[in-house]
């Protein structure tokens, strides 16, 4: 009878540990996944910034063109 109850509390205490593991790697991946979230938005305002910078490049080239001539 000893023997089964020390099994017992051996694997409620093993189930503890594994919700805290879970609970642990839960957190991880809701961090991981914020981050990548506000990553992918700063991606998204330098790309748009690059496209600006770009076309005031263009601007400015065609402008100089036109002042020659």
């Amino acid at each position: 009878m000893q023997l089964l109850e020390k099994d017992i509390h051996d694997k409620q205490d093993t189930l503890i540990s594994l919700r805290r593991q879970l609970q642990d790697i839960k957190t991880i991946n809701l961090d991981l996944h914020t981050k990548w979230q506000e990553s992918q938005a700063a991606n998204a305002q330098h790309v748009d910034k690059w496209g600006e910078l770009e076309e005031k490049c263009s601007r400015m080239i065609n402008d100089s063109k036109d002042m020659e001539n």
